[in-house]
């Protein structure tokens, strides 16, 4: 089984998708063999955990359970523009021009063609979810995906916009708002056809670690996210979720220390050229 995470631009899919994987909270995707971007459908990556900008396809492979996360579509431009404004961030979305896309005065990267092509009708089922009201329920991705996921702890989204940046969008992203704003905070959009099996299904919690069988991991998976993910299921479960995150941040802090270890065993020569030029000055 694979996890697709969709959103609109600065929405939340990182944030959902490394809970979900079990990683630690961080800004990006995670930068391992487990997690890929999907910025072409006729090349979806084969690994367990995916995230993607792009408008929704016709079709999905049958092994893809699809979330889309939406949210406050002016916050996301303005997070978009004071945070993620590089090119890289443009082609996740689509954006295959040189010029740089005009978020402010245009809809170029195209936030109301995502949300509208994910929020209809397909031929897969797709969970719908509002950024916002994201931990309230979570007990709707965790029966949709068939395991229980450990939330950071909510805060308050930082992103501001300011009076003079909501006179300038609502004219463009307008139509978006009212949108956004008439959608449920959750939705299970079933298959299109509704004779086929498998539309929608309900799947309840399994036990505690039964799941490890029941679900078979993707072969992209390694043991050490494995172990992570069951360790979310059996906090989670046993409602020891600060038990989770104490080891998480441990992990995490060591994760950053083998890094800088590894950095220095790669590069010697800096450190040793700063030796010799000290010895040969004395």
């Amino acid at each position: 089984m694979r996890i697709l995470v969709a959103s609109m631009p600065r929405c939340g899919s990182t944030l959902l998708l490394r809970a979900i994987g079990g990683y630690c909270p961080g800004p990006y995707l995670p930068n391992d063999s487990a997690c890929g971007g999907v910025h072409d459908w006729d090349a979806i990556p084969d690994v367990p955990f995916l995230k993607t900008h792009l408008s929704a396809p016709a079709s999905l492979p049958a092994d893809i359970l699809t979330i889309f996360i939406f949210g406050d579509p002016l916050r996301a431009v303005v997070s978009t523009a004071e945070r993620r404004f590089d090119r890289k961030h443009f082609a996740h979305c689509g954006w295959t021009s040189d010029d740089l896309p005009d978020v402010w005065n245009r809809d170029d990267l195209g936030y109301e063609r995502i949300f509208d092509s994910w929020t209809k009708p397909h031929d897969f089922p797709v969970l719908l979810l509002r950024y916002e009201t994201l931990w309230e329920n979570i007990n709707a991705v965790e029966d949709y995906i068939g395991r229980r996921i450990v939330l950071p702890r909510q805060v308050q989204r930082n992103t501001y916009v300011s009076r003079e940046q909501r006179a300038l969008l609502v004219p463009v992203y307008g139509r978006l708002v009212d949108k956004v704003m008439d959608m449920s905070d959750m939705t299970m959009l079933r298959k299109r056809r509704d004779d086929q099996p498998g539309d929608g299904r309900r799947v309840e919690h399994v036990g505690v670690l039964s799941f490890l069988f029941v679900h078979k991991p993707h072969p992209g998976c390694s043991f050490w996210r494995v172990m992570a993910i069951a360790a979310a299921n059996i906090c989670k479960t046993l409602e020891l979720e600060w038990l989770y995150w104490s080891v998480q941040s441990l992990h995490c802090r060591l994760g950053r220390l083998w890094s800088c270890v590894v950095k220095r065993r790669s590069n010697p020569s800096r450190s040793k050229k700063g030796r010799g030029d000290v010895t040969k000055a004395q």
